[in-house]
Protein backbone atom coordinates (compact mmCIF):
# COMPACT_ATOMS: atom_id res chain seq x y z
CA UNK A 1 0.00 0.00 0.00
CA UNK A 2 1.54 3.31 -1.06
CA UNK A 3 1.67 6.09 1.51
CA UNK A 4 0.04 9.38 0.50
CA UNK A 5 1.94 11.33 3.17
CA UNK A 6 5.50 11.52 4.44
CA UNK A 7 5.61 12.18 8.17
CA UNK A 8 8.31 13.80 10.29
CA UNK A 9 8.85 14.51 13.95
CA UNK A 10 11.92 15.76 15.79
CA UNK A 11 13.43 12.27 15.96
CA UNK A 12 12.78 11.40 12.33
CA UNK A 13 14.37 14.74 11.43
CA UNK A 14 17.63 13.64 13.09
CA UNK A 15 17.51 10.17 11.58
CA UNK A 16 16.90 11.45 8.05
CA UNK A 17 20.02 13.62 8.39
CA UNK A 18 22.18 10.72 9.57
CA UNK A 19 20.78 8.65 6.70
CA UNK A 20 21.93 11.32 4.26
CA UNK A 21 25.43 11.33 5.80
CA UNK A 22 25.66 7.57 5.31
CA UNK A 23 24.46 7.81 1.70
CA UNK A 24 26.74 10.68 0.66
CA UNK A 25 30.01 9.79 2.44
CA UNK A 26 31.00 6.87 0.14
CA UNK A 27 30.59 9.12 -2.94
CA UNK A 28 32.85 12.01 -1.88
CA UNK A 29 35.93 10.81 -3.77
CA UNK A 30 34.03 10.49 -7.04
CA UNK A 31 31.93 13.61 -6.51
CA UNK A 32 33.62 16.19 -4.23
CA UNK A 33 30.68 18.59 -4.62
CA UNK A 34 28.73 16.23 -2.37
CA UNK A 35 30.62 17.82 0.54
CA UNK A 36 27.83 20.40 0.43
CA UNK A 37 25.33 17.74 1.48
CA UNK A 38 27.70 16.38 4.11
CA UNK A 39 27.90 19.85 5.67
CA UNK A 40 24.15 20.48 5.53
CA UNK A 41 23.25 17.00 6.82
CA UNK A 42 25.79 17.16 9.67
CA UNK A 43 24.55 20.60 10.70
CA UNK A 44 20.87 19.70 10.45
CA UNK A 45 21.30 16.42 12.32
CA UNK A 46 23.30 18.09 15.07
CA UNK A 47 20.80 20.92 15.46
CA UNK A 48 17.90 18.47 15.60
CA UNK A 49 19.67 16.34 18.18
CA UNK A 50 20.35 19.44 20.31
CA UNK A 51 16.62 20.14 20.27
CA UNK A 52 15.79 16.57 21.33
CA UNK A 53 18.36 16.63 24.14
CA UNK A 54 17.56 19.94 25.83
CA UNK A 55 13.85 20.53 25.19
CA UNK A 56 11.88 20.97 28.41
CA UNK A 57 8.28 19.89 29.12
CA UNK A 58 6.84 23.17 27.81
CA UNK A 59 8.92 23.08 24.62
CA UNK A 60 9.75 26.77 25.02
CA UNK A 61 13.41 26.60 26.07
CA UNK A 62 14.46 25.78 22.50
CA UNK A 63 12.78 28.90 21.09
CA UNK A 64 14.04 32.44 20.60
CA UNK A 65 13.43 34.56 23.68
CA UNK A 66 10.55 36.59 22.24
CA UNK A 67 8.89 33.48 20.83
CA UNK A 68 9.26 31.62 24.15
CA UNK A 69 7.64 34.50 26.07
CA UNK A 70 4.75 34.61 23.61
CA UNK A 71 4.16 30.88 23.95
CA UNK A 72 4.25 31.02 27.76
CA UNK A 73 1.72 33.87 27.77
CA UNK A 74 -0.53 31.85 25.47
CA UNK A 75 -0.21 28.74 27.67
CA UNK A 76 -1.49 30.79 30.62
CA UNK A 77 -4.76 31.76 28.92
CA UNK A 78 -5.13 29.72 25.70
CA UNK A 79 -6.85 32.76 24.28
CA UNK A 80 -6.49 33.82 20.67
CA UNK A 81 -4.49 32.11 17.96
CA UNK A 82 -1.52 30.00 18.99
CA UNK A 83 1.68 32.00 18.35
CA UNK A 84 4.05 30.85 15.67
CA UNK A 85 7.13 29.21 17.18
CA UNK A 86 10.63 30.32 16.15
CA UNK A 87 13.49 27.94 16.88
CA UNK A 88 16.55 29.49 18.47
CA UNK A 89 19.78 29.90 16.54
CA UNK A 90 22.17 26.93 16.27
CA UNK A 91 24.86 28.65 18.37
CA UNK A 92 22.32 29.58 21.05
CA UNK A 93 21.09 25.97 21.18
CA UNK A 94 24.68 24.77 21.46
CA UNK A 95 25.30 27.15 24.37
CA UNK A 96 22.16 25.95 26.14
CA UNK A 97 23.32 22.38 25.67
CA UNK A 98 26.78 23.20 27.01
CA UNK A 99 25.19 24.83 30.06
CA UNK A 100 23.22 21.66 30.79
CA UNK A 101 26.08 19.29 29.89
CA UNK A 102 29.24 21.35 30.56
CA UNK A 103 31.73 18.48 30.26
CA UNK A 104 30.95 17.56 26.65
CA UNK A 105 33.25 18.70 23.86
CA UNK A 106 36.74 20.18 23.61
CA UNK A 107 37.57 23.77 22.66
CA UNK A 108 38.87 22.55 19.30
CA UNK A 109 35.64 20.69 18.58
CA UNK A 110 33.54 23.70 19.53
CA UNK A 111 35.55 25.93 17.20
CA UNK A 112 34.96 23.44 14.39
CA UNK A 113 31.21 23.55 15.04
CA UNK A 114 31.20 27.36 14.99
CA UNK A 115 33.03 27.24 11.65
CA UNK A 116 30.61 24.59 10.32
CA UNK A 117 27.67 26.83 11.15
CA UNK A 118 28.90 30.32 10.31
CA UNK A 119 31.28 29.80 7.40
CA UNK A 120 29.85 26.79 5.62
CA UNK A 121 26.25 25.92 6.45
CA UNK A 122 25.07 29.53 6.23
CA UNK A 123 26.87 30.11 2.94
CA UNK A 124 25.46 26.95 1.38
CA UNK A 125 21.94 27.63 2.65
CA UNK A 126 21.99 31.25 1.45
CA UNK A 127 24.28 30.87 -1.53
CA UNK A 128 25.05 34.04 -3.48
CA UNK A 129 26.52 34.03 -7.01
CA UNK A 130 30.24 33.67 -6.37
CA UNK A 131 33.17 31.40 -7.20
CA UNK A 132 34.06 29.58 -3.99
CA UNK A 133 37.10 27.28 -3.65
CA UNK A 134 37.26 25.17 -0.49
CA UNK A 135 40.31 23.20 0.63
CA UNK A 136 38.98 19.68 1.12
CA UNK A 137 41.47 18.91 3.90
CA UNK A 138 39.66 21.34 6.23
CA UNK A 139 36.25 19.68 5.85
CA UNK A 140 36.71 16.25 7.52
CA UNK A 141 37.64 17.75 10.95
CA UNK A 142 34.39 19.73 10.96
CA UNK A 143 32.28 16.70 10.09
CA UNK A 144 34.20 14.63 12.64
CA UNK A 145 33.49 17.18 15.40
CA UNK A 146 29.83 17.29 14.43
CA UNK A 147 29.75 13.48 14.41
CA UNK A 148 31.25 13.24 17.90
CA UNK A 149 28.70 15.67 19.31
CA UNK A 150 25.92 13.94 17.40
CA UNK A 151 26.92 10.56 18.85
CA UNK A 152 26.84 11.98 22.40
CA UNK A 153 23.47 13.61 21.79
CA UNK A 154 22.00 10.41 20.36
CA UNK A 155 23.22 8.64 23.50
CA UNK A 156 21.46 11.24 25.68
CA UNK A 157 18.14 10.83 23.87
CA UNK A 158 19.03 7.37 22.56
CA UNK A 159 15.91 5.48 23.68
CA UNK A 160 13.60 7.80 21.78
CA UNK A 161 15.76 7.76 18.66
CA UNK A 162 16.13 3.98 18.77
CA UNK A 163 12.38 3.58 19.12
CA UNK A 164 11.77 6.01 16.25
CA UNK A 165 14.20 4.04 14.08
CA UNK A 166 12.47 0.74 15.02
CA UNK A 167 9.05 1.87 13.88
CA UNK A 168 10.34 3.69 10.83
CA UNK A 169 12.13 0.55 9.61
CA UNK A 170 9.00 -1.47 10.29
CA UNK A 171 7.00 0.98 8.19
CA UNK A 172 9.35 0.37 5.25
CA UNK A 173 7.51 -2.80 4.37
CA UNK A 174 3.73 -2.74 4.81
CA UNK A 175 3.59 -6.22 3.31
CA UNK A 176 5.56 -7.52 6.28
CA UNK A 177 3.06 -5.90 8.66
CA UNK A 178 0.14 -7.47 6.85
CA UNK A 179 1.88 -10.84 6.56
CA UNK A 180 2.60 -11.14 10.29
CA UNK A 181 -0.36 -9.23 11.73
CA UNK A 182 -1.87 -11.14 14.68
CA UNK A 183 0.54 -14.07 14.22
CA UNK A 184 0.05 -16.79 16.80
CA UNK A 185 3.75 -17.06 17.66
CA UNK A 186 5.37 -13.64 18.23
CA UNK A 187 8.82 -15.25 18.00
CA UNK A 188 8.31 -15.80 14.26
CA UNK A 189 7.18 -12.18 13.85
CA UNK A 190 10.32 -10.90 15.54
CA UNK A 191 12.55 -13.18 13.47
CA UNK A 192 10.93 -11.86 10.29
CA UNK A 193 11.43 -8.29 11.46
CA UNK A 194 15.06 -9.00 12.37
CA UNK A 195 15.61 -10.37 8.87
CA UNK A 196 14.09 -7.20 7.38
CA UNK A 197 16.29 -4.76 9.28
CA UNK A 198 19.29 -7.03 8.71
CA UNK A 199 18.91 -6.36 4.99
CA UNK A 200 19.41 -2.64 5.69
CA UNK A 201 22.15 -3.01 8.31
CA UNK A 202 23.97 -6.38 8.56
CA UNK A 203 25.57 -5.24 11.84
CA UNK A 204 22.21 -5.46 13.65
CA UNK A 205 21.39 -8.80 15.24
CA UNK A 206 18.50 -10.20 17.27
CA UNK A 207 20.32 -10.94 20.53
CA UNK A 208 17.63 -12.01 23.00
CA UNK A 209 13.94 -12.87 22.83
CA UNK A 210 11.37 -13.54 25.56
CA UNK A 211 8.17 -15.11 24.19
CA UNK A 212 4.71 -15.18 25.77
CA UNK A 213 3.34 -18.72 25.62
CA UNK A 214 -0.26 -17.98 26.65
CA UNK A 215 -1.79 -17.81 23.16
CA UNK A 216 0.42 -20.20 21.22
CA UNK A 217 3.82 -18.55 21.46
CA UNK A 218 7.05 -20.54 21.69
CA UNK A 219 10.74 -19.65 21.78
CA UNK A 220 11.69 -22.70 19.69
CA UNK A 221 11.95 -20.73 16.40
CA UNK A 222 14.39 -18.37 18.13
CA UNK A 223 16.47 -21.35 19.26
CA UNK A 224 16.43 -22.86 15.78
CA UNK A 225 17.44 -19.49 14.25
CA UNK A 226 20.49 -19.26 16.51
CA UNK A 227 19.32 -16.37 18.71
CA UNK A 228 21.87 -16.37 21.58
CA UNK A 229 19.33 -15.95 24.41
CA UNK A 230 15.68 -16.98 24.40
CA UNK A 231 13.05 -17.88 26.98
CA UNK A 232 9.44 -19.09 27.15
CA UNK A 233 7.44 -16.81 29.46
CA UNK A 234 3.98 -17.80 30.65
CA UNK A 235 1.75 -15.47 32.63
CA UNK A 236 0.78 -18.21 35.10
CA UNK A 237 4.41 -18.96 35.97
CA UNK A 238 5.68 -15.40 35.83
CA UNK A 239 7.38 -14.09 39.00
CA UNK A 240 5.66 -10.74 38.36
CA UNK A 241 2.21 -10.63 39.96
CA UNK A 242 -0.75 -9.86 37.71
CA UNK A 243 -1.66 -6.87 39.89
CA UNK A 244 1.90 -5.54 40.12
CA UNK A 245 2.44 -1.87 39.36
CA UNK A 246 4.03 -1.20 35.96
CA UNK A 247 7.62 -0.05 35.80
CA UNK A 248 8.08 3.69 36.19
CA UNK A 249 8.78 5.48 32.92
CA UNK A 250 12.41 6.53 32.58
CA UNK A 251 15.24 6.41 30.05
CA UNK A 252 14.97 2.62 29.82
CA UNK A 253 11.18 2.24 30.09
CA UNK A 254 8.98 4.17 27.68
CA UNK A 255 5.22 4.31 27.22
CA UNK A 256 3.93 2.14 24.41
CA UNK A 257 2.47 5.18 22.60
CA UNK A 258 5.94 6.69 22.55
CA UNK A 259 7.16 3.75 20.46
CA UNK A 260 4.33 4.26 17.99
CA UNK A 261 3.99 8.04 17.80
CA UNK A 262 6.57 9.97 19.80
CA UNK A 263 5.20 13.35 18.74
CA UNK A 264 1.66 12.53 19.89
CA UNK A 265 2.98 11.18 23.18
CA UNK A 266 4.99 14.35 23.77
CA UNK A 267 1.93 16.47 22.98
CA UNK A 268 -0.27 14.56 25.41
CA UNK A 269 2.13 14.62 28.34
CA UNK A 270 2.76 18.34 27.90
CA UNK A 271 -1.01 18.99 28.08
CA UNK A 272 -0.90 22.41 26.46
CA UNK A 273 -4.70 22.54 26.32
CA UNK A 274 -7.27 22.59 29.14
CA UNK A 275 -8.34 19.23 30.57
CA UNK A 276 -11.88 19.52 29.20
CA UNK A 277 -10.58 20.23 25.71
CA UNK A 278 -8.17 17.27 25.85
CA UNK A 279 -10.96 15.02 27.13
CA UNK A 280 -13.18 16.04 24.22
CA UNK A 281 -10.36 15.42 21.75
CA UNK A 282 -9.64 11.97 23.21
CA UNK A 283 -13.29 11.05 23.12
CA UNK A 284 -13.43 12.09 19.44
CA UNK A 285 -10.48 9.75 18.84
CA UNK A 286 -12.33 6.98 20.70
CA UNK A 287 -15.55 7.58 18.76
CA UNK A 288 -13.72 7.37 15.43
CA UNK A 289 -12.01 4.11 16.44
CA UNK A 290 -15.32 2.59 17.58
CA UNK A 291 -17.02 3.58 14.33
CA UNK A 292 -14.14 2.14 12.29
CA UNK A 293 -14.17 -1.20 14.09
CA UNK A 294 -17.97 -1.57 14.13
CA UNK A 295 -18.26 -0.50 10.50
CA UNK A 296 -15.73 -3.10 9.37
CA UNK A 297 -17.28 -5.80 11.57
CA UNK A 298 -20.78 -5.11 10.23
CA UNK A 299 -19.65 -5.99 6.69
CA UNK A 300 -18.90 -9.59 7.70
CA UNK A 301 -21.68 -12.15 7.54
CA UNK A 302 -22.13 -14.24 10.67
CA UNK A 303 -20.12 -11.98 13.00
CA UNK A 304 -22.17 -10.83 15.97
CA UNK A 305 -21.19 -7.59 17.67
CA UNK A 306 -22.01 -7.63 21.40
CA UNK A 307 -24.81 -5.06 21.90
CA UNK A 308 -23.17 -3.76 25.07
CA UNK A 309 -20.38 -2.20 22.96
CA UNK A 310 -22.87 0.00 21.12
CA UNK A 311 -24.83 0.75 24.32
CA UNK A 312 -21.79 1.91 26.27
CA UNK A 313 -20.39 3.87 23.33
CA UNK A 314 -23.74 5.66 22.83
CA UNK A 315 -24.07 6.47 26.54
CA UNK A 316 -20.56 7.90 26.73
CA UNK A 317 -21.12 9.90 23.55
CA UNK A 318 -24.26 11.49 25.07
CA UNK A 319 -22.55 12.11 28.40
CA UNK A 320 -24.84 9.68 30.20
CA UNK A 321 -23.71 7.49 33.12
CA UNK A 322 -22.86 3.83 32.52
CA UNK A 323 -24.03 1.39 35.18
CA UNK A 324 -21.73 -1.03 36.94
CA UNK A 325 -23.60 -3.92 35.34
CA UNK A 326 -22.94 -2.52 31.87
CA UNK A 327 -19.24 -2.08 32.63
CA UNK A 328 -19.07 -5.70 33.84
CA UNK A 329 -20.90 -6.88 30.73
CA UNK A 330 -18.46 -4.91 28.57
CA UNK A 331 -15.51 -6.53 30.34
CA UNK A 332 -17.03 -9.95 29.65
CA UNK A 333 -17.48 -9.01 25.97
CA UNK A 334 -13.83 -7.93 25.82
CA UNK A 335 -12.73 -11.25 27.34
CA UNK A 336 -14.76 -13.28 24.83
CA UNK A 337 -13.58 -11.21 21.85
CA UNK A 338 -9.98 -11.68 22.99
CA UNK A 339 -10.46 -15.46 23.15
CA UNK A 340 -12.15 -15.47 19.72
CA UNK A 341 -9.29 -13.46 18.26
CA UNK A 342 -6.64 -15.68 19.86
CA UNK A 343 -8.31 -18.86 18.58
CA UNK A 344 -8.31 -17.54 15.01
CA UNK A 345 -4.79 -16.14 14.88
CA UNK A 346 -2.75 -16.95 11.82
CA UNK A 347 0.42 -19.03 11.96
CA UNK A 348 -0.75 -22.54 12.64
CA UNK A 349 -0.02 -23.28 8.98
CA UNK A 350 2.91 -21.94 6.99
CA UNK A 351 0.67 -20.23 4.42
CA UNK A 352 -1.68 -18.64 6.97
CA UNK A 353 -2.83 -15.04 6.87
CA UNK A 354 -5.05 -13.23 9.35
CA UNK A 355 -8.62 -13.61 8.08
CA UNK A 356 -11.07 -10.66 7.99
CA UNK A 357 -13.16 -12.41 10.64
CA UNK A 358 -10.17 -12.83 12.96
CA UNK A 359 -9.13 -9.20 12.45
CA UNK A 360 -12.67 -8.06 13.24
CA UNK A 361 -12.57 -10.02 16.52
CA UNK A 362 -9.19 -8.41 17.23
CA UNK A 363 -10.73 -4.96 16.68
CA UNK A 364 -13.79 -5.71 18.82
CA UNK A 365 -11.52 -6.71 21.70
CA UNK A 366 -9.58 -3.48 21.21
CA UNK A 367 -12.78 -1.41 21.13
CA UNK A 368 -14.10 -2.98 24.33
CA UNK A 369 -10.76 -2.33 26.01
CA UNK A 370 -10.77 1.23 24.68
CA UNK A 371 -14.25 1.95 26.08
CA UNK A 372 -13.31 0.43 29.43
CA UNK A 373 -10.59 3.07 29.73
CA UNK A 374 -13.36 5.62 30.24
CA UNK A 375 -14.67 3.87 33.35
CA UNK A 376 -12.53 6.02 35.63
CA UNK A 377 -10.14 8.87 34.96
CA UNK A 378 -9.06 8.31 31.33
CA UNK A 379 -5.40 7.85 30.47
CA UNK A 380 -5.12 9.80 27.23
CA UNK A 381 -1.88 8.15 26.14
CA UNK A 382 -3.36 4.65 26.49
CA UNK A 383 -6.48 5.77 24.63
CA UNK A 384 -4.41 7.15 21.75
CA UNK A 385 -2.44 3.90 21.54
CA UNK A 386 -5.52 1.64 21.46
CA UNK A 387 -7.19 3.81 18.83
CA UNK A 388 -4.01 3.74 16.73
CA UNK A 389 -4.00 -0.06 16.74
CA UNK A 390 -7.48 -0.13 15.22
CA UNK A 391 -6.44 2.48 12.65
CA UNK A 392 -3.38 0.40 11.68
CA UNK A 393 -5.56 -2.61 10.86
CA UNK A 394 -7.78 -0.42 8.65
CA UNK A 395 -4.72 1.05 6.90
CA UNK A 396 -3.27 -2.38 6.14
CA UNK A 397 -6.55 -3.65 4.68
CA UNK A 398 -8.38 -0.59 3.32
CA UNK A 399 -11.90 -0.83 1.97
CA UNK A 400 -14.93 -2.81 3.00
CA UNK A 401 -14.64 -6.56 3.32
CA UNK A 402 -17.51 -8.87 2.65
Amino acid sequence: MAEDWVRFNEYEDVLSSTDLLALVAPKLREQPSHWKWMILAAHNGLQGALVCAIRDSSGTNILKERSAKAMLRWFNTFEGERPREHLDDFIALLKKYRKEYPCNGTIRQLKQLYKLHREFRNHFTHFVPIWWSIEIAMLPPMIESAGIFLAVLIFICGVLLAVAMYWREQALDALLNARWFGWVNPAQTMLAYAALIGEHDPNLQLYALAVSTDHGGSALPARDAGVPFYEDCGLLTSPVRADAEPMALDEMHVHRLQTLDAAEYARLIRMTVPETQQRDASWATTREAVQTALGRASSLLGLEVPPVIRHVASALDRGEPVSGEQWDELEFARFNATLDSASQRAGRRADDVMSPHARACHNLARVAELLLMWRGAPNYCDIAYEAAQIAIEAQLWPGDEA
